[in-house]
């Protein structure tokens, strides 16, 4: 549907094929609630760059359409600091991981939940593949944010980003879903920002 609209306006305004964007895309988690019919409530929105950086190296927009931040040196240096994902020295010890990720287990047993993930786990890649796809909106809700920004908030941001309509990738299914969600999640993709023909 974005790909259409992309262009739509690209073929309708015809002389300016970048177009700028905030990234403010989230995933709506859901309360389950087991004992009732009751209509489930959302919780903390899980910010999906985070989400599918934490799982497939790289935002829903540069997956999906070859998106690149504005700023070429700041996307560089975010490029680089993703690796931590996958290097099993950049991997602290659980009780570190805990202050990391602050105030935001509210139970032992989730604590203990996570503690048997993490521990049988190499590299954090490892660790957010373990935790089960029907659970992982559940999981990551309170805590993934805060993570994600104490090892590449430095450099990443959800500001100042464009896609280029001469190099969207055009060879993936741009249907959102996969192998890291489930159905419990809804989705809110898109922040169209401007047009330009300049960075």
């Amino acid at each position: 549907m974005i790909r259409t609209a992309i262009k739509y306006a690209y073929n309708d305004v015809g002389t300016i094929p970048i177009f700028e964007f905030d990234d403010d895309s989230h995933i709506d988690c859901f309360e389950k609630d087991m004992s009732t019919d009751a209509p489930r409530k959302p919780i903390k929105p899980l910010n999906l760059a985070y989400f599918y950086i934490a799982y497939h190296d790289k935002t829903w927009y540069e997956a999906r359409f070859n998106a690149k931040m504005v700023n070429k040196e700041k996307y560089i240096r975010y490029r680089k600091s993703i690796e931590f994902l996958k290097e099993p020295s950049k991997k602290v010890g659980f009780i570190d991981f805990l202050q990391i990720i602050g105030q935001s287990l509210d139970s032992l047993d989730k604590i203990e939940y996570l503690e048997k993930l993490y521990n049988k786990t190499e590299t954090y890649r490892d660790f957010f593949e373990a935790i089960p796809k029907k659970k992982r909106c559940e999981i990551l809700y309170g805590w993934l944010n805060t993570f994600m920004n104490h090892y590449i908030g430095s450099v990443f941001s959800d500001r100042g980003w464009y896609i280029d309509v001469n190099h969207m990738n055009t060879n993936i299914n741009s249907q959102i879903g996969g192998s890291s969600f489930s159905n419990n999640l809804k989705y809110r993709i898109f922040s169209y920002n401007k047009l330009s023909t300049v960075f």
